[in-house]
C-alpha cells in the first residue's frame, strides 16, 4: 500500500470508520399486489416459467421478487395491476391468486449475506408482533419483507426496535498493489511443521500473517529507494489503523492519519509504504499497546479505501490482475471487455455477487465517503475503470446492464414444514441455531410446505446437524452456484426478467431459484451450467460490444 503526497502540505482527517455488522437502516414502501401463479404437474417446467414471464412481458407488467416453489411462482406487481395480470396469465392457461395490497419492508446492512442470525432475529420480531411475512427476498447488502399494507408500519416499528435502528487540502494518492503477500505461505507451512494438526488461537494466527504482510511491506519500501524515491515503511498500527477484536476478520473502526501526515509534512518522504490486511485493536483495559489484528479476505483493498478516506486523498488506485472492472470474468466469458467507468452501487454489487476485481468492504467504504477509485492492472498500461458517482456518468456510458457475475460453492436447502401454524416457529428455531453455529444464509424462499436458502456449501454439513437436532427435515442440495445480472437499476423495467428467462432457456440452463434487487438479478444454477449461464447472458445483453 503506497501513498505519494509529493511535496505540499496534505489534508487528513480523523474517520471514524466502522460499519455496525448488522441491519442499519428499516423502511417499508410501496402498494404492491402479490401473486402466485400455480405450474402444471405436466410439461417442461423451463418453458413454463418463460411463458408466464413472456405473458406479463408483453402486456407491459413490470414484476419483482419473483421467487420459484415446487409447485408454483410468485412475484410483486403494481397494486393497481394485480387483478389485470392475473386476467393476462388466466388468458394464458395459467391459474393465479392475488394477495393484496402488500407493502415490502426493506432492512439495510452492509454484507447482507455473510451476516449471521440476521433472518433468525427478523423472524422472531415479526412473529412476536403477530405479523405475517408472506414473502423474503434479498440482494447484495438489503433484504426484503413482504407484509400486509396495514401492518407495514408495525412491521418496521417493530424491526426498528429488534435492531436499535432509529427513524431515518492537497491532493494525496493512495494505491493498492498486489495480492497474497510474499511470506504468507510460507509461515504458514511452517506453523503446521512445528506443530502438525495443532491449530493456532486467532489471536496467534493474525500475529503470524501480519508478519507476512510487513516482510512485503519493508521489500516494497526498499525496492522504491532502489529507484530513487524517499520511501518509509509503516505496519498498519503505526499508520493508526484501529480494529475491533474480531481476530482474522476485523474491521477498521478508526483510523487516526497524524504519522502519515507529519511524514509529508515534514518532507522526509516522497511515498509512505503501509502494510494493508492489518491493524490494531484498542488497548485492553491494563495494557500497554492494542492487538495486531488481520483484516480477512480482500483486506488489503479495505485498508487503501479507507487511508483514502483519512487522507481525503484526491484518488484511490486499485492495482489487480485484469485491466479494471470486467462485464465479466475473462476466464469464463472470452469476450469480456473492460468498463471505462461504473457507478460505486455498481461496482459494490459486482463485488457481493462474486467478481474478484474488488472486494465488497472496499467498495463500500469507496461509495460511502466518494472517494474517487480506479482499479487498474498491475500488468499493462491500461488506463483501467474509474469508479464514480452516477450524476458523472454521461451518455452514451449509460447502459442498463453492467456486466455478469458469479458467486459459487452454494448449497441450497430446502426445508418441509407441512403445518402451516408451525412454520414460523420452526424458521425462527432453525435460523436461530444457525445463527449461533456462524452460519450465514441467504436467498430464503417461502412456500406452499416449507421454506428454502442458501449456504456455502461448506456449511451444508452443520445444517444437516442442526436441522436434525431440531427435528427439521431438509433436503440439501449441494454444487449450485449464483449467475447474477448487474446493472444500475431494473426494479420497474418491464420484460428484464423475461429477457434473462429468455437467454437461460435458451441456452439450456435450469434456474433453481432468483433473487432479484434493484440492481442487480441472480440465478441459482448448477455447477457445470454456470460458463454457459454467463456466456449466454453476456451475449444476450450484447455486453462485448
Amino acid at each position: 500500500m503506497s501513498l505519494n503526497g509529493g511535496r505540499h502540505p496534505i489534508a487528513a482527517q480523523r474517520v471514524a470508520l466502522q460499519t455496525a455488522r448488522g441491519v442499519t437502516q428499516v423502511d417499508a414502501r410501496g402498494d404492491y399486489a402479490y401473486l402466485t401463479v400455480r405450474l402444471p404437474a405436466a410439461g417442461d417446467r423451463a418453458e413454463q416459467e418463460l411463458a408466464v414471464y413472456r405473458t406479463l412481458a408483453e402486456n407491459g407488467f413490470s414484476i419483482n421478487l419473483v421467487r420459484l416453489h415446487r409447485e408454483s411462482l410468485s412475484f410483486i406487481t403494481d397494486a393497481a395491476a394485480g387483478e389485470a395480470a392475473r386476467s393476462h396469465l388466466a388468458a394464458a392457461g395459467f391459474d393465479a391468486t392475488v394477495t393484496g395490497p402488500v407493502s415490502l419492508v426493506t432492512l439495510h446492512a452492509s454484507e447482507m449475506r455473510l451476516l449471521c442470525g440476521v433472518m433468525a432475529r427478523i423472524a422472531r420480531a415479526l412473529l412476536d408482533a403477530g405479523i405475517p411475512m408472506l414473502q423474503t427476498g434479498d440482494g447484495p447488502d438489503t433484504a426484503f419483507l413482504l407484509v400486509p399494507k396495514e401492518q407495514a408500519d408495525a412491521a418496521v416499528a417493530a424491526l426498528r426496535h429488534e435492531f436499535g435502528v432509529r427513524p431515518p487540502g492537497r491532493p494525496i494518492l493512495v494505491q493498492k498493489f498486489g495480492g497474497r503477500c510474499v511470506a504468507t505461505d510460507t509461515l504458514l507451512e511452517h506453523l503446521e511443521n512445528v506443530a502438525p494438526g495443532i491449530a493456532p488461537p486467532d489471536r496467534e494466527r493474525d500475529l503470524l500473517l501480519a508478519c507476512g504482510e510487513i516482510i512485503s511491506t519493508v521489500i516494497m519500501t526498499q525496492t522504491l529507494k532502489a529507484l530513487g524515491l524517499r520511501a518509509r515503511a509503516l505496519t498498519g498500527g503505526q499508520a493508526g489503523i484501529v480494529t475491533d477484536r474480531q481476530f482474522g476478520d476485523a474491521q477498521i473502526i478508526d483510523i487516526d492519519p497524524s504519522s502519515i501526515h507529519d511524514l509529508f509534512a515534514r518532507d522526509e518522504v516522497d511515498v509512505v509504504v503501509v502494510a494493508g490486511f492489518q491493524g490494531t485493536t484498542e488497548p485492553a483495559e491494563g495494557a500497554r499497546h492494542g492487538d495486531i489484528t488481520t483484516l480477512g479476505r480482500g483486506g488489503s483493498d479495505t485498508t487503501a479505501s479507507a487511508l483514502g478516506a483519512a487522507l481525503m486523498a484526491h484518488a484511490v488506485e486499485i492495482y489487480t490482475h485484469v485491466d479494471g472492472v470486467m462485464t465479466a470474468d475473462p476466464e469464463v466469458v472470452a469476450e469480456a471487455r473492460t468498463l471505462p467507468i461504473v457507478t460505486y452501487d455498481e461496482v459494490c454489487n459486482m463485488a457481493h455477487l462474486g467478481a474478484k476485481v474488488l472486494h465488497p468492504r472496499a467498495a463500500e467504504i469507496a461509495r460511502r465517503y466518494q472517494i474517487p477509485l480506479w482499479v487498474k492492472s498491475v500488468f499493462s498500461d491500461s488506463p483501467g475503470t474509474r469508479v464514480a458517482a452516477l450524476e458523472e456518468i454521461q451518455p452514451p456510458q449509460v447502459r442498463q446492464v453492467t456486466g455478469i457475475a458469479h458467486l459459487g460453492r452454494q448449497a441450497h436447502v430446502r426445508a418441509t414444514v407441512p403445518d402451516a401454524a408451525e412454520r414460523p416457529r420452526a424458521r425462527v428455531r432453525l435460523f436461530t441455531a444457525l445463527g449461533a453455529a456462524g452460519i450465514p444464509l441467504s436467498l430464503l424462499s417461502l412456500d406452499e410446505i416449507g421454506f428454502s436458502f442458501l449456504v456455502d456449501e461448506e456449511h451444508a454439513p452443520g445444517v444437516e446437524r442442526i436441522a436434525g437436532e431440531l427435528a427439521i427435515p431438509v433436503e440439501i442440495i449441494p454444487g449450485r452456484d449464483l449467475v447474477s445480472v448487474v446493472a444500475l437499476n431494473m426494479w420497474d423495467v418491464p420484460g428484464f426478467l423475461y429477457r434473462i428467462a429468455q437467454a437461460l432457456v435458451a441456452a439450456g440452463v435450469a434456474v433453481h431459484q432468483m433473487a432479484d434487487s434493484e440492481g442487480s438479478v441472480a440465478c441459482l444454477v448448477a455447477r457445470e451450467d454456470v460458463a454457459r449461464a454467463a456466456r449466454a447472458l453476456h451475449a444476450h445483453f450484447e455486453l462485448g460490444r
